[in-house]
């Protein structure tokens, strides 16, 4: 007899030919146990949609992990990452904010000299005119 075949087919839906609809690849031994990965056709739904079989399945990138645990990391990386663009940011705005304060500083400096410059020959003039 063939292999039992449990799933179901909406309309336009066909049976994986590698597997035969059971979703399971071939069974080998490592360590001392069975193991029965997916079919690496199907990935383990045991059919195809007519998309499915034009473009081919949609790959996983780590088919042996848990959603769950790939949407915590992705999560993790998330916040981690945006961390990283919010430091940067706030690195940026106050560098740019130092510069424009020592700008400032060196303007108000200037300023300063061109008074006491001002000043100065001013009381010279005076000085001159008195003499």
């Amino acid at each position: 007899m063939g292999k039992k075949n449990k799933t179901r087919l909406n309309p336009g839906d066909t049976i994986c030919p590698r597997c035969q609809g059971t979703g399971k690849g071939k069974k080998w031994e490592a360590g001392g146990f069975d193991i029965t990965p997916e079919c690496p056709k199907c990935l383990g739904d045991g059919k195809f949609d007519w998309v499915e079989r034009i473009m081919d399945k949609p790959r996983r990138l780590f088919p042996y992990l848990e959603q769950e645990i790939i949407d915590k990391l992705s999560e993790e990386i998330r916040e981690e990452i945006d961390k990283e663009i919010l430091e940067n940011i706030i690195g940026s705005y106050n560098e740019a904010k130092e510069q424009n304060i020592k700008e400032k500083e060196d303007e108000d400096d200037n300023g300063v000299i061109s008074e006491l410059l001002l000043h100065t020959i001013a009381k010279q003039k005076l000085k001159g005119k008195k003499d």
